[in-house]
């Protein structure tokens, strides 16, 4: 949870120094911020918990979170305007800077480890391509 508290915080930050705010006034309408996320899950959840804790809107923001699921599609979005901050793989923003793009800069990510596990049938752990390699791909 407190990974997660953490996270939050830090996209509010990444957000504030994206899109700086003069001080508003409590008549001054939010701004309004469109921002994507590439799946649902708990990976994400630092967006979810910002909105509807109110981070964003404390902080003269009103944030619509949009599923795109796709990081390609994501860097295209953000290319095109149409999303001025996305949450998707560093991946798809290093291909597009490849691509010869300059515009997808990495900035933030919520943890510093893959968020990914890796799935197989029972008897996957006796295969006798896996001799040799780490007991933590073993079955239990």
């Amino acid at each position: 949870m407190r990974i997660v508290i953490h996270a939050s915080v830090a996209l509010l930050v990444v957000i504030s120094i994206a899109f700086p705010i003069e001080r508003v006034k409590a008549a001054t309408a939010a701004r309004k911020v469109r921002m994507s996320f590439a799946a649902i899950s708990g990976a994400v959840a630092p967006i979810w918990i910002a909105k509807d804790l109110g981070f964003f809107e404390k902080n003269g923001l009103d944030v619509d979170p949009v599923l795109i699921q796709s990081g390609p599609r994501s860097v295209s979005a953000l290319l095109s305007g149409e999303m001025p901050i996305i949450n998707t793989g560093a991946n798809s923003a290093i291909a597009a800077n490849l691509g010869g793009t300059k515009e997808p800069v990495v900035i933030a990510t919520f943890y510093n480890t893959l968020v990914f596990s890796v799935v197989g049938r029972p008897d996957t752990g006796t295969d006798p391509w896996l001799k040799g390699i780490s007991p933590a791909l073993k079955p239990q």
